[in-house]
């Protein structure tokens, strides 16, 4: 299976309870892939630094946490199991350039080597959509 994924956003809903990941977070970025996603028909992922990746439709709660580099092994290694639950074959990563944002360097480290562990083909697209 092929999916479109990208990053989570800082900017989120602050929810007592879960409500699905495209809802919580506060992102055109988001937003856009996901509709993107929709149009031809293809499940929309979102990389969580929390819960590693979620289709953009399941509910997760409120959280605040930025992926450290120190953490990228650990969070690799549970994408690596997701993307095989999901059965994903290829990956087509929405990002803006590292130089835009180096926060985002973990992330890119952590899927990666994701993708790496579970044979998984990744094209990495560099878009100019911000949060």
């Amino acid at each position: 299976m092929t999916i479109f994924c990208t990053y989570c956003s800082a900017r989120k809903r602050e929810v007592e309870t879960p409500i699905p990941a495209i809802q919580l977070y506060r992102s055109e970025r988001i937003l856009n892939i996901y509709k993107a996603a929709e149009l031809i028909g293809l499940p929309c992922f979102i990389m969580s630094g929390e819960f590693g990746l979620i289709k953009a439709e399941t509910p997760i709660p409120y959280y605040d946490h930025l992926l450290q580099n120190e953490e990228v092994d650990d969070h690799a290694a549970l994408m690596a199991k997701q993307i095989k639950a999901h059965h994903i074959s290829d990956i087509i990563f929405f990002s803006v350039t590292i130089e835009a944002d180096p926060n985002l360097i973990p992330y890119i480290n952590s899927i990666t080597s994701a993708a790496q562990q579970s044979d998984c083909h990744l094209k990495i697209v560099h878009i100019d959509l911000t949060d």
